[in-house]
């Protein structure tokens, strides 16, 4: 899933400086896609969900 960041580059180390951690959740502007990442332990895990066919993917 593509996305853009109007703010400029870096998104992850803004996060990072701003939250102490890369863990965020967006949504496409038109809602149907929602992308999310959290750290468990030590790991990251990436999950996308298309809402308009209910499917989800992580890893």
């Amino acid at each position: 899933m593509p996305v853009r960041d109007d703010h400029g580059g870096n998104l992850p180390s803004r996060i990072l400086r701003g939250m102490g951690n890369q863990e965020f959740i967006t949504m496409s502007t038109t809602g149907d896609h929602m992308c999310a990442v959290t750290e468990e332990e030590d790991e990251y895990w990436i999950i996308y969900h298309n809402f308009t066919s209910n499917h989800t993917t992580s890893g």
